[in-house]
């Protein structure tokens, strides 16, 4: 199976020694810093759709699908204490997070 592959990156930073896909390189296949990766600019500079296919935590996380973890009520692609803090707050109020 032959296909085509475009705008796509590693983390060169984590694998440095990666050139491409498999022993080549390609073009389309391009190694970013962990710093790079996790700006947005990076992939809607490639054309990602970050209106209704993915998102990101602004220099906290890699893209990701915006189909949200369990428990990431504040929708930055993290559950942690501060999804907490919400969910306990929304409860207090009585309202739905």
């Amino acid at each position: 199976n032959l296909g085509t592959v475009t705008s796509c990156f590693w983390d060169s930073d984590v694998n440095p020694d990666v050139n491409g896909v498999g022993n080549t390189s390609d073009p389309n296949v391009v190694g970013k810093t962990t710093t790079e990766m996790m700006k947005e600019s990076t992939f809607t500079d490639a054309n990602w759709d970050f209106v209704e296919v993915w998102d990101i935590g602004e220099n906290q996380t890699y893209p990701f699908l915006r189909v949200y973890p369990a428990g990431d009520l504040n929708h930055d692609g993290i559950v942690n204490f501060i999804n907490v803090v919400i969910l306990a707050l929304h409860w207090f109020e009585g309202t739905e997070p």
